[in-house]
This record gives structure tokens, C-alpha cells and sequence, in this order.
């Protein structure tokens, strides 16, 4: 397990890395605490630590995805709905773990597109490494018929979602082929059409923030607002500024 870029003396990395040497003989008790803990949170400033330190172990994680699946679901199912250092902590491990296996993207790009629209589904955590990788089911009015967007201060929400675009800029410019898999996230998790209009405003904003971002997909995206605008039965009107609103 090579971590010449972390400090060995670092009592948070030493824990980091017997834990993950534990599991890997069997022993899962330390392990299991550190992803009960990305997934709770409880104890911000620590998880951010921990968070950082398992940058230094990017490599060994993204190659032993059999081993240590729950960690790796952990992450990448992240909601980003922690607080700035804890966002932009999250979106470094996951462009390094991207970087040091290029097969995540598929899953990077997933958990980036969920912040965009994330009803209670969206969340779920799943058992099983298996269920991950499994295309995500289309989400639909059924589902939630009427999520309503996380309130916060708009500053907040800016940093937020910046954080969130800056990792699908990073992860599109490392692979720059993965561009037609972030495509298809954005098309399959599209908000139902019966979804509130808010809803619908909300997601086509980070659409058309991707389009100026990565022109690969530019008309893709764009073909794909139209289709959406139609099904939807109602004028989206889109201002020089990015802007989207409806006209009922």
C-alpha cells in the first residue's frame, strides 16, 4: 500500500491505513466505522480529515473495488449536501480515485448529477458494490411527486453547485470520452415531467452550465432541453444571461 504522499506520523492517516490493511485480513471493525461515517456525518471536522487522508490510498482503493465496495459506495453516492471544506474534500478523493482508474467516471459523473435533483431515491443506499453498477432506473412522478428543492442561502447554494460542476469539468477533462456517459446521466435522470416546475428549472440550469463547460455535448444537451420542454407542455423561456423560467 504506497502512501509516500501522505504523512506517516499523521495519527489520522495511520488510522486510515490500518484500517483498510485490517479489512483486507479480515478484520472489517475499523473499516466499518469509517463508512458509517461518510454516510452519517456526525462528526464533520473529523470526516473531513479522514476524507483527505484517503486521497493518499486513491490508487489502492480504486483497484481493489471487490474489497472495499462499501467504502467506494460511500463515496461516490455522496450528496453534497455538506458544508464547503466537506464538498470540495469529497470532489478531490473522487477525481483522484477517477484519476487512478478510469472506470468510476461512470459512477463519478452519477453522483454528480444526483446533486442536481435529488429526491429521497436519489440517496438510497444500496448493499451490495453490484447494485452501484447497476443503470440507473429512470426516476419518475411515482417516485416523488413533488420534491422540493433544498432551501439555503443563495450564496451557499452557488458554492455548492460550483463545487459539483468544477468535478464534472475535472472528470471530462481526464476523459475526455467519458463525455457521452455524463450525457446519459443527464438524459436518464432527467426530472419527470410531472415533477414540479421548479424542479425542472433547477435541472435544466446545471444542463445548459454543462453545455458552456463541455461543448462536446453541447447539441446533445440542447436537443435533449427541447425534447424536455416539449413533453413538459409548457414555454421554457431562456434569457441571454443562462437564466431559465416558465411562461404559463
Amino acid at each position: 500500500m504506497d502512501t509516500s504522499n501522505g504523512d506517516e506520523n499523521d495519527p489520522v492517516q495511520a488510522f486510515v491505513r490500518n484500517a483498510l490493511q485490517a479489512k483486507e485480513h479480515g478484520n472489517s471493525f475499523q473499516y466499518d466505522v469509517i463508512v458509517t461515517q461518510l454516510r452519517r456525518r456526525e462528526d464533520p471536522e473529523t470526516i473531513c480529515r479522514v476524507i483527505v487522508v484517503m486521497e493518499n490510498f486513491a490508487s489502492y482503493l480504486s483497484h481493489r473495488s471487490d474489497l472495499f465496495h462499501e467504502l467506494l459506495h460511500a463515496i461516490f453516492s455522496y450528496d453534497w449536501k455538506g458544508d464547503d471544506r466537506l464538498n470540495m474534500a469529497m470532489m478531490d478523493l473522487i477525481i483522484t480515485i477517477t484519476s487512478c482508474n478510469v472506470t468510476f467516471a461512470k459512477l463519478a459523473y452519477r453522483g454528480f448529477v444526483h446533486a442536481f435533483f435529488q429526491p429521497d431515491l436519489a440517496t438510497k443506499e444500496e448493499g451490495t458494490w453490484g447494485s452501484v453498477l447497476r443503470p440507473a432506473a429512470p426516476l419518475t412522478a411515482a417516485d416523488c411527486p413533488c420534491p422540493a428543492l433544498l432551501v439555503e442561502d443563495k450564496d451557499a447554494h452557488k458554492r455548492r453547485f460550483d463545487v459539483v460542476h468544477d468535478g464534472i469539468r475535472a472528470i471530462s477533462s481526464q476523459v475526455p470520452m467519458s463525455t457521452t456517459i455524463l450525457f446519459d446521466e443527464l438524459r436518464t435522470n432527467f426530472p419527470h415531467k410531472r415533477f414540479a416546475h421548479q424542479v425542472q428549472s433547477e435541472y435544466l440550469q446545471h444542463c445548459l452550465r454543462i453545455c458552456d463547460s463541455i461543448p462536446r455535448i453541447r447539441d446533445k444537451i440542447l436537443d435533449l432541453v427541447v425534447l424536455k420542454c416539449l413533453e413538459i407542455d409548457v414555454e421554457i423561456v431562456i434569457d441571454d444571461a443562462g437564466d431559465v423560467t416558465n411562461a404559463h
